[in-house]
């Protein structure tokens, strides 16, 4: 994942180099006003193209690590739907400005859902194994409920702007995105008015809650003790009977092999 982080950071610290690149290739300095177009669609079409990209690349990196820990592979989810949530911040930063302007950005929105993002692969990079968490523990179990509903929350808020990248696309943006947009408002649209009602974004308090969760599970897998000897012989754990059973058969091999108890005259 942060292999993944590091190609999006390269990508878009040089992509204003890039862009000054196929402009000189272009050879549209000759033709007035060209080269504003030229930019402008290359601005539009390769960061679309780039979010996109580091979207499922995400996603298949958290698909395969929540694989591992054993939790749900449902949690690639939320890792796509945060990428998506910083998609005005990912588009806009270092893009040509006529691009920003033809897509409707106006200012950087806050990447409050890449900060979660980054929480997020931290949890797991530091998550031994997710089904040592379903104990008995309330505050564990209420804790990755907690997690669960701050992602689903920023799932919801963000379809509208998952759809609306679509629109983007050069040629078929509008017959793909309006119809995903429409839909996307729609089930959405509970969450959004709950957001415009409150003084501080929605999005901000599901990434806390997110990210607080994430921390109270990894701290109390930290202070869950570690069976180290769980599979010694002797072990304080094993029963009595083993242990004696164990010292008799360990006593008769080295008997065997070393010849004492045979009978003398054999």
């Amino acid at each position: 994942m942060l292999l993944t982080f590091g190609l999006m950071v390269a990508f878009i610290s040089a992509f204003p180099s890039l862009l000054a690149l196929i402009i000189d290739v272009s050879g549209c300095s000759g033709t007035g006003g060209a080269c504003g177009a030229v930019a402008v669609f290359a601005g539009i079409f390769l960061k679309f193209l780039a979010i996109v990209v580091f979207a499922i690349a995400m996603g298949i990196l958290v698909f395969r690590r929540c694989r591992a820990v054993n939790m749900s592979g449902l949690w690639s989810i939320p890792a796509v739907a945060f990428v998506f949530g910083s998609s005005g911040f990912l588009f806009g930063v270092g893009n040509f400005s006529g691009a920003n302007l033809a897509a409707g950005l106006l200012r950087l929105p806050m990447p409050y859902t890449l900060i979660a993002l980054l929480g997020f692969g931290y949890f797991l990079a530091t998550l031994r194994c997710a089904a040592r968490q379903h104990t008995n523990d309330k505050k564990q179990s209420w804790s990755w409920i907690m997690a669960g509903l701050a992602a689903t929350v920023i799932v919801i808020q963000n379809l509208p702007k998952f759809a609306n990248l679509f629109k983007m696309v050069p040629f078929i943006g509008e017959s793909i995105g309006a119809p995903l947009f429409a839909l996307a408002a729609f089930v959405s649209f509970p969450v959004l008015k709950i957001s415009n009602s409150l003084p501080i974004p929605l999005d901000l308090i599901a990434v806390i809650t997110f990210i607080s969760a994430l921390v109270y599970i990894i701290h109390g897998e930290q202070d869950e003790p570690k069976d180290t000897n769980e599979n010694h012989p002797f072990s304080a754990s094993r029963p009595a009977a083993y242990s004696g059973t164990k010292a008799s058969l360990t006593g008769k091999r080295l008997r065997s092999n070393t010849g004492f108890g045979k009978r003398r005259g054999t």
